[in-house]
């Protein structure tokens, strides 16, 4: 069987102290391939035409993305399977450190006393160390009644987003959430409240989308998740973190295994200022109105709280499931500067010019074919430094997809006419 199924892992991410493992690959094959798992959780199957390219004789192409737990790790692998409509093949991934999150870690560490107005005497390596304790518990029983305390205290915070009623007090065990002032009914979903009504999912172009957002938390989160270990914490787009804990609020349009309350940016179903702090990682961009948003989200900071947000600036085009908006730093600051003061604004070692390169680059090499990619790629930065009217008719421009196009596009344009 290995000799039909051929497979290869793009990003196998391991973030020290998480419970999940972001896994992205693709197979070719004799056979379709219609399921990849990784214990029980199903991986999102799409097409990879930049390996169609390299393989033009497979007969199938089938590109993943997945996310792998703790539990499904035997020694330093990660164990996962991939099925045809009748054969089955073990697949095994060997995971390591991610050398992002430990740069990232030294980068906050050293720079902590910059934060000093946020911090004042506190230590923020002891506030670290906090975090740590207030994670939710890996034992199931153990982690079910953690989140059973953890919804009662958000069941404290929650205000209607039709009327901005605060609730009465909400039992757990009920499948509907009512609001008493202006009659609107909103469902539970599972152990979750889910605000996402059809009328908001339309309003705010809010769709399905199969792709999967996950991260960790940096050490500087960590420090105000351990500053905040007996408030409530915001995490405004959470996406699907490979920790969670007690005293953050997972707030999502995507009903991932850890979300906790599903809503929109622009209309949170929270009271007025019942935030102790509020997190928003790479969320604004993929926001319709980031000013609308941006407000709400100061609304629900209380006096004197913290504001933790960062945004993309020079990257491309990336949609979960869509992609609005790139900022600069005076940008995202002007979203918040009449609700917020900004005590601190610059660029984390994510974010560092070099990974816009690195960026472009690749996704730039991924849609040429195998000739032209190679070519490319042996263009020294002098070669592309140089007048770009002078590389304008090569190949490696010419034959770019559309698609790709759009991705990497320097400006982008419309054309259009009001309407009556």
């Amino acid at each position: 069987m290995s000799e039909l199924i051929n497979y290869n892992f793009d990003e196998p991410s391991h973030y020290p102290g998480s419970n999940h493992f972001k896994v992205r690959g693709w197979i070719t094959s004799e056979k379709c391939v219609n399921q990849v798992t990784f214990g029980s959780r199903p991986a999102t199957l799409h097409d990879r035409p930049d390996v169609s390219s390299v393989f033009p004789d497979a007969n199938y192409v089938t590109g993943f993305i997945g996310i792998g737990a703790m539990a499904d790790l035997i020694g330093n692998e990660l164990i996962g399977n991939c099925e045809t409509l009748d054969s089955k093949v073990e697949i095994r991934v060997r995971l390591n450190p991610n050398k992002m999150f430990e740069l990232s870690k030294f980068e906050k560490f050293e720079k902590f006393e910059k934060f000093e107005k946020t911090f004042k005497n506190e230590d923020p390596r002891k506030l670290f160390d906090i975090a740590t304790q207030l994670e939710l518990d890996t034992d199931e029983v153990k982690q079910a009644k953690q989140r059973a305390e953890k919804l009662l205290k958000i069941s404290s915070v929650l205000a209607c987003p039709e009327c901005s009623s605060a609730f009465d007090s909400i039992e757990l065990t009920v499948e509907e959430v009512v609001c008493r002032e202006c009659g609107k009914v909103f469902p539970r979903k599972g152990r979750k409240f889910d605000f996402l009504s059809e009328q908001l999912r339309t309003k705010f172009n809010i769709t399905e989308t199969d792709n999967i957002s996950t991260r960790g938390h940096d050490p500087l989160a960590l420090a105000l998740i351990g500053k905040y270990k007996d408030g409530l914490i915001l995490d405004c787009g959470a996406g699907f973190p490979f920790v969670e804990y007690n005293n953050v609020v997972n707030y999502e349009i995507v009903d991932y295994p850890t979300t906790d309350v599903l809503g929109v940016g622009e209309t949170l179903p929270f009271k007025d200022a019942c935030f102790d702090a509020a997190f928003s990682f790479s969320v604004l961009e993929h926001v319709k109105d980031p000013f609308l948003c941006a407000k709400e989200i100061s609304r629900v900071l209380k006096p004197g709280g913290t504001l933790y947000c960062s945004t993309p600036f020079l990257q491309p085009l990336h949609a979960y499931p869509h992609h609005y908006y790139n900022m600069t730093s005076m940008g995202l600051q002007n979203l918040f500067a009449q609700d917020v003061e900004i005590l601190e604004s610059g660029v984390p070692i994510s974010g560092e010019p070099l990974f816009t390169l690195n960026w472009i680059i690749s996704s730039w090499a991924s849609d040429l074919d195998l000739e032209t990619k190679e070519r490319f790629l042996d263009l020294s930065l002098r070669d592309l430094a140089t007048n770009a009217h002078e590389l304008i008719e090569k190949d490696f421009v010419t034959t770019l997809s559309t698609a790709q196009k759009n991705v990497l596009a320097c400006t982008t344009m419309i054309l259009g006419r009001r309407k009556n």
